[in-house]
Formats: structure tokens, C-alpha cells, sequence
């Protein structure tokens, strides 16, 4: 039996969550756009920059650039740039209401489920004042979290519709919205497998199944609930996301992301998978020392892997055991909606990344708040349970305060990626070598650190223009060729950089 709440409590509620995410964020107003995606997607591409019309909406489904299909996404872009166009204000505002929409969605969608207010008005506040959201939401190029999140909420909103009533209206809406949520990225692919978790619990379908089969059994009247209409209703979700996957693999090989078993061995990816797996959940217990890049490692300690390994068979074994229908669920919403971006098809150099946790970690804080005895929630220990949701609620809020604030500029970004990482950590010095450039300071300095990231790693540095670039826009020529001389002098068949230091000497007379 949970407290009864009025509609006005209820409005309330939502109301303080989005002053609360608004709060928490504020700072993001103030920062700037960074030198990581957000030039790519933003800044300096024209595609985005023409607004939305037909040859813009006709590159937006078409599209794999930047190794990604996600027309929706996109398109959102499009729209900031015609109402904001270079100020990063708009753009960050538009993240930061989109994370206070979902929030509000998180509210009163597991509310709907579950029938217990406060206990879902606790997980939203938790989730959205968290630490591990700064990433998704105060780097304008992730709007792709947000509103691929925004788009599945929406989903499981209608599915719970859907269910209840068994109107087609419902489901269409959930078919539609999934489709959207995967068009925006790709990340819901485990859309049939969620909402298979919540025909267990909380909607109780598998149950009203099993008595279903039990009476058709005994030859008694039937409801029209069963095993066979729960799966099939989801295969028209699979080949959505079949699709999607199959769409989100060809925009990745076609732009060259995919990280071949000749770098990062098989073996190597599952370890990382198991220690990501531990590391996510340490990180929403202790959110410190979060950066926007976490360097995949070249090995994992056996060490290490085996405690990772333990502390998740142990949870696991813990949670099986507790037969706790509410905690099962949880703790495979965690397991599974982390699957396709856990590493065994490794795009990026990333081992693991704080947006990655943007709908899983929902399943870790149901599984923590249904765990709290239901007397908690009842005086007089209400008053004590509040008080002390309130404290942590403030401290994740100022913390996530502090954490949005490392992303005003690309130099203090990359500044406290090093601080709180490792210096050898080549895509951070280069990219910091390259905002010094571009914000003219020490260019002695933003030397070291490019040349720092060369011996780091030479391939990465030729690969990614990031470096002269900036040189070449401060129109630092002789500094630009006097660099990529120097990745020459490394990898001599780099025909990308030849062609680099071929435009440069035409571009200086130096034919």
C-alpha cells in the first residue's frame, strides 16, 4: 500500500524536477561549444547549417556521415541552428529541456507502472540531478542521448497503454516512437527485450499468462492474454531493430570506426565489457573523477577482471535469490539495455563513457529504491527518508553543478580529462593543443602538448586534422608545415599527410 498523492501533489512534484534540472545545469548556458563532435555536427557543417529544407531532410536519411544514421538527430540540429545559429546558449538550453522532459516522462511513467509515487519521484530525482548526465547533456553533439531517450520513454508510455487496454492505437503509438527513438540513436535496439521485463513486472502479463494457460488447461474460460500474443506482438520491434542495427553498421564500417580484432583482440573486449560493467556501477555509487574520455587500455590486469567478474556473479546470485520480482527486473534493465554499447563491437577509442549510463543506471536506481522497506515511506519515518532524499538530491545537484562547469571551454574540458585521467592520453593533448590555438594562447604550450600527443600516438594525429587545422586557421602556415613535417618523419607513407603538407606548400608559394 503506497501514500496516496493528489493530482496538485503530483504536478508539484514535476514542477520542483524541472527546477531542479534547471538548476543543476544552469552553467551549461555559459559554455561554449568544444572541439570534440561539436564542430563536426554542428560548427562547421554546412549540411546543418542550411536549415531544414528538402535537400537537408534528403542528407538526413541519406546521410552516414560522421559514422552515424540518425536522421532525427540531425534534423534537431538543423532547427537549433535556424533559431540559435552560433550561439551556444540555445543549443545547451534546448539539452537541458530535453533531460527535464525525460525526467518528467522517467516520473510519471514508472509511477504508472508501479502505482508508488514517491518511490518513482525519488528514482527521477536521482537520475536526472546524477553526475554520470553532464555528458548527455552539457555536449550539445549528444542530443543523440537525449532525444533517442526522450523518443523511448514515449514508447513505453504508450506500451503501458497498450497493455492494459489492448487498443492497437496504443501500439501503433509504441511502433511509431520506437522507430523514432532508434532514428535519433540507435541505443534502444533492446526495446522488445524491456518491454518483455516489464510484461514480467511491474504489468504482471507473464503471470495473467500462466493462469491463462493453467485454465485453458482445465478447460476454462480463457482471458485474452497469453504467452504466444506477448512475443509475437514484439516481432514487429525486433525488425525495427534489426533494421536499425543493420543501418547503424553500415554508417560505422562506411566511416571507418569499427575497431578491427587486429587492435583490440576479442579476449581484450570481453574483459573490458566486465570491468565496464563493475566500473558503471562504482561510478553512480561515487561519481568522481568523471571525464569525457576514459582511454581503452591496451590490457586489463587479471586482477582486476576477476573482482569485476565476482562482484557482478555475486549481485547477480544475490538478486536471483531474493526472488524479488522488482529487483530481477532492475538488475537485468541494467545488464541488458548496456549490451549494445558495452564494447564487443567497439567503436571509438573509448573503454567506457559516462552517456552510456543515461538509461541504464534507471534500472540500478529502481532496483535500490524498491529495495527500501515500505514502512520508510510512512510516518514517522517519512519525514526521515525525506530529509535524507533531499541532502543527497542536493549534493548529486552540485555536483553535477561543478562537473557542467569543466565543459564552459574546450581547454578546461580537456584540462580536467588529463587531471583526473592520464597524461598519456593522445586525443586529449591534441585536442587541448588545439583549442589553446584557437583561443591564441601559450603557442609554446599547445606545441608540447601536439607533440606530446605524436609520440603518444603518430597514427591517431595524422589521422585527424585537428592540430594544423587549427594552425592553418590562425593562418600559422609555417607552424603547420613545421608539424606535419614531423608526423612525415614518423609514418613516411602517410599519403593523408603528404597531401596535407602538399596543400600547405602550395597555399605558402612553395611550389
Amino acid at each position: 500500500m503506497t501514500i496516496s498523492t493528489s493530482q496538485r501533489t503530483r504536478w508539484l512534484t514535476a514542477l520542483v524536477l524541472v527546477i531542479a534540472v534547471w538548476l543543476a545545469f544552469w552553467p551549461a548556458l555559459n559554455n561554449d561549444f568544444v572541439n570534440y563532435d561539436d564542430g563536426n555536427y554542428i560548427v562547421n557543417n554546412t549540411n546543418i547549417q542550411q536549415g531544414v529544407n528538402w535537400s537537408s531532410l534528403k542528407w538526413a536519411f541519406t546521410s552516414n556521415e560522421w559514422s552515424n544514421w540518425h536522421p532525427l538527430t540531425w534534423i534537431s540540429h538543423m532547427i537549433d541552428w535556424q533559431l540559435f545559429g552560433r550561439n551556444p546558449a540555445g543549443h545547451h538550453a534546448v539539452n537541458i529541456a530535453l533531460h527535464s522532459l525525460n525526467a518528467v516522462l522517467l516520473l510519471f511513467g514508472l509511477a504508472s507502472l508501479t502505482g508508488a509515487w514517491w518511490r518513482s519521484a525519488l528514482v527521477a530525482f536521482l537520475f536526472a540531478l546524477h553526475p554520470l548526465r553532464v555528458e548527455s547533456v552539457a555536449w550539445v553533439a549528444e542530443r543523440k542521448d537525449l532525444l533517442s531517450a526522450c523518443f523511448g520513454l514515449l514508447a513505453i508510455g504508450c506500451y503501458i497503454r497498450y497493455a492494459r487496454a489492448l487498443s492497437w492505437r496504443w501500439y501503433v503509438g509504441t511502433l511509431v516512437l520506437t522507430a523514432c527513438s532508434l532514428m535519433a540513436k540507435p541505443t534502444l535496439v533492446t526495446m522488445p527485450c524491456i518491454l518483455l521485463l516489464l510484461d514480467f513486472w511491474p504489468l504482471g502479463r507473464m503471470k495473467a499468462a500462466w493462469i491463462n494457460a493453467q485454465q485453458s488447461a482445465a478447460n476454462r474460460p480463457a482471458s485474452r492474454e497469453g504467452f504466444t500474443r506477448i512475443v509475437l506482438e514484439k516481432l514487429p520491434l525486433m525488425v525495427l531493430a534489426a533494421i536499425s542495427s543493420k543501418l547503424t553498421i553500415w554508417a560505422q564500417v562506411a566511416g571507418h570506426s569499427v575497431v578491427s580484432e587486429q587492435v583490440l583482440t576479442m579476449n581484450l573486449r570481453i574483459e573490458n565489457a566486465v570491468v565496464s560493467y563493475a566500473v558503471y556501477l562504482w561510478q553512480m555509487i561515487w561519481p568522481n573523477h568523471l571525464a569525457v574520455l576514459y582511454l581503452h587500455p591496451t590490457s586489463w590486469s587479471a586482477s582486476m577482471v576477476t573482482v569485476c567478474s565476482c562482484v557482478l556473479f555475486l549481485i547477480s546470485g544475490i538478486v536471483m535469490l531474493s526472488r524479488k520480482p522488482s529487483i530481477i527486473v532492475s538488475w537485468f534493465w541494467y545488464l541488458g539495455t548496456l549490451v549494445p554499447v558495452i564494447g564487443i563491437v567497439q567503436v571509438g577509442a573509448q573503454a567506457h563513457a559516462d552517456r552510456y549510463t543515461y538509461i541504464p543506471m534507471i534500472g540500478v536506481l529502481v532496483a535500490i529504491i524498491w529495495l527500501i522497506p515500505e514502512m520508510m515511506f510512512h510516518r514517522p519515518l517519512a519525514a526521515f527518508l525525506a530529509s535524507l532524499s533531499v541532502a543527497l538530491c542536493i549534493t548529486l545537484g552540485a555536483l553535477t553543478w561543478i562537473q557542467t562547469r569543466h565543459w564552459r571551454s574546450s581547454i578546461a574540458l580537456w584540462q580536467h580529462t588529463l587531471q583526473v585521467t592520464t597524461e598519456d592520453n593522445a586525443i586529449a593533448q591534441v585536442c587541448l593543443a588545439a583549442a589553446m590555438v584557437r583561443n591564441g594562447s601559450d603557442p609554446a604550450l599547445a606545441d608540447a602538448h601536439a607533440r606530446k600527443a605524436l609520440q603518444l600516438d603518430a597514427r591517431y594525429v595524422a589521422d585527424h586534422d585537428i592540430y594544423d587545422s587549427s594552425l592553418i586557421q590562425q593562418e600559422r602556415y609555417a607552424d603547420a608545415i613545421a608539424f606535419l613535417e614531423l608526423v612525415i618523419q614518423q609514418l613516411p607513407e602517410s599519403a593523408h599527410v603528404h597531401g596535407r603538407l602538399g596543400e600547405l606548400y602550395y597555399k605558402t608559394k612553395n611550389l
